[in-house]
């Protein structure tokens, strides 16, 4: 057998995943028939109701149920308004409350420290860190500090898709704009399924995607699948939509650009299938399903006399042992299918610190 005939054999291996993939996922999102999900590609654009907690330090087992519903249901996000967001709280911000009494529900036991929570500028604008990265206007600092409109995506690149859950919380509410928009990408690949079960399978292809942040410190290039099975065979996304300093490009296959193009359709804010929420009043906040799930914003407006928006940003890992701020090309995959291809999930590359060398034009381990 030559050598690209035997590639091709660990490819069709590899993408046999999507088989076990696609029950995995109707099962989790309770999906009987996938012709039931044609109406994503009409159904317009909704805001998402809110759990209303009435006390953020004591959250009632109502109102736990009901944020777990809406986490573990087909949109993959929690909305709640907090109605007392302006008593102190005990564990240093609201987030850290609620989580504590939420992580026997949610998958909220593993906070990620994160080393933008003691960013300088950050620390001279708000005091003291409360264990939260603050997202706010940054003239200059890439497009996640600026104002204009942020594409979808997921959090945590260079995690190895370890961020099971990110959580925003608004500190303050800008003077108007910034949606903050959600799509279940993995729910939606149901759909592409069903359509175009080549252009579905494609999306397995071990280099079908790279995501490529182009500058500064957290510089780094990532090839992988956009579909996968994880490290405990839960369906999980790979996927970007290239903007500011973030450049995306898949590999040249007919099937799979027709994939990607499906992709795309749903993955902009306010697309068909898509939910929505408005940050705009100190205490609305969400918990995002971040290894399924990709989300955006909208332009928003700042007041120079006061009014900023300041979004508070936390991540949880999947497991305990990926509880600490990894920057790393690898992925955490199935050992099943990781195995063909141990590049892609090789232990140095997702347990060492790495960095893109434009010189070098490859990432480089820096620690």
């Amino acid at each position: 057998m030559n050598r690209y005939a035997h590639l091709r054999d660990v490819e069709t291996a590899f993408i046999a995943q999507s088989e076990p993939y696609l029950k995995k996922a109707m099962q989790s999102f309770s999906v009987a028939n996938l012709s039931e999900l044609d109406e994503l590609c009409d159904k317009l654009p909704e805001p998402l109701s809110p759990v209303l907690v009435n006390d953020y330090r004591s959250i009632t087992r109502d109102e736990r149920d009901a944020l777990a519903r809406q986490f573990l249901g087909r949109t993959g996000v929690a909305y709640f308004i907090v109605l007392n967001p302006d008593d102190s709280p005990r564990l240093h911000h609201p987030l850290h409350d609620m989580a504590a009494q939420l992580a026997d529900i949610l998958p909220l036991r593993y906070p990620i420290p994160h080393p933008l929570e003691n960013h300088p500028h950050t620390v001279s604008t708000f005091g003291n860190c409360d264990g939260t990265v603050k997202i706010y206007r940054v003239p200059d600092k890439g497009v996640a500090l600026g104002t204009d409109g942020m594409a979808m995506h997921q959090d945590g690149l260079g995690s190895g898709g370890t961020v099971e859950a990110a959580a925003l919380y608004a500190d303050s509410g800008g003077l108007g704009g910034g949606f903050t928009c959600f799509q279940n990408l993995v729910l939606a690949s149901l759909l592409l399924a069903h359509t175009d079960r080549s252009a579905f399978d494609h999306l397995f292809l071990p280099d079908a995607l790279t995501v490529h942040r182009t500058t500064g410190s957290r510089a780094l290039k990532i090839t992988g699948p956009v579909l996968f099975l994880g490290e405990t065979a839960n369906p999980q996304l790979f996927f970007r939509v290239p903007d500011g300093e973030y450049q995306v490009r898949y590999r040249d296959e007919p099937a799979l650009e027709r994939g990607i193009s499906f992709l795309f359709r749903f993955a902009r804010p306010l697309a068909n299938g898509s939910t929505f929420v408005h940050l705009s009043n100190p205490g609305h906040g969400c918990y995002v399903r971040n290894q399924v799930v990709v989300h955006g914003r909208t332009r928003f407006v700042d007041s120079q006399i006061g009014a900023r928006r300041v979004l508070a940003r936390k991540w949880y890992a999947s497991e305990s042992r990926h509880a600490f701020y990894r920057h790393a090309p690898g992925l955490f995959l199935d050992p099943t299918y990781g195995v063909l291809f141990p590049d892609l999930a090789a232990e140095h590359n997702v347990r060492s610190e790495w960095q893109y060398n434009d010189t070098l034009g490859s990432n480089v381990r820096v620690s």
